[in-house]
């Protein structure tokens, strides 16, 4: 769909010829959907026809809700981009530097993660994801294993129980 930066590069700025260029645009998959659209209504038509495909078409309030509760950070999305995609799914209802926000963004780390962060303050939510997308990449680095040593024979140290056995000997 044509949008706002086409328009401005173009210097179309009547509601009319906006209109004309959405229609001319629309896939012909499309077309027998909107036929009810193609004439333009009112003194605003672009903005009517933009306002109704929306209604069609857009996410409902609910979707985007469930979006927004639903999202996780999974595979290679880093936190910045759950960020994004949490901004879109929440439009302008929420502020995302509000502590609600906020707390719904650290739920989607892992605990360690979460105590990081929260130890820490930043300016704005987008310098938290930042943060937690250094955090990711050094935790997904680290082979998370542990490496065992082994004694060699003439290292051996006396056991508990030799040590035991030996005092008893002795009294």
């Amino acid at each position: 769909m044509v949008n706002a930066v086409a328009f401005a590069l173009r210097h179309v700025s009547a509601s009319l010829t906006k209109y004309y260029y959405v229609i001319a645009s629309l896939p012909d998959s499309v077309a027998p959907d909107v036929d009810d659209l193609l004439e333009p209504a009112g003194d605003a038509p672009y903005e009517t026809l933009k306002r109704r495909l929306l209604e069609r078409y857009g996410e409902s309030d609910d979707d985007r809700f469930n979006a927004l509760m639903n999202s996780a950070l999974a595979g290679d999305t880093k936190p910045s981009q759950l960020l994004r995609e949490m901004r879109r799914n929440c439009g302008k209802d929420l502020d995302p530097n509000t502590c609600f926000f906020k707390k719904l963004f650290l739920q989607r780390f892992p605990l360690n993660i979460q105590m990081i962060l929260r130890t820490n303050t930043y300016a704005n939510i987008e310098e938290m994801a930042n943060k937690a997308d250094e955090l990711i990449a050094l935790s997904n680095n680290g082979s998370g294993s542990i490496c065992t040593v082994k004694k060699k024979n003439g290292d051996k140290a006396p056991t508990l129980e030799e040590r035991i056995e030996d005092l008893e000997e002795r009294f």
